[in-house]
């Protein structure tokens, strides 16, 4: 009948614009979690790091004179070395 007929247009017309919705809401998903993946391999990273860097903070307050003389010396050593780096990257591009 007619009847049945427009009312079987009417979920046909409601399942197609379900499915629409359904599409959007799996795409919107898939960006946010690339998006929160983008934004925590460096946040993990950084976390890392700043955990290295705690650990190291706290042997350095335990550190007595000639330890903090032995850091020093080793801090510059290492900013001699990165002198040294840059100034050969310098005159290797020159």
């Amino acid at each position: 009948t007619r009847q049945g007929l427009e009312r079987l247009q009417g979920v046909e017309s409601e399942m197609s614009e379900l499915r629409h919705r359904s599409e959007l809401l799996r795409t919107r998903g898939q960006i946010y979690g690339d998006v929160l993946h983008d934004i925590n391999r460096p946040l993990s990273t950084i976390v890392g790091h700043l955990s290295l860097l705690n650990e190291r903070l706290k042997s350095v307050a335990t550190l007595d004179a000639a330890g903090l003389d032995r850091l020093r010396e080793r801090l510059l050593e290492t900013e001699s070395n990165w002198n040294i780096e840059r100034n050969s990257r310098i005159l290797a591009k020159g």
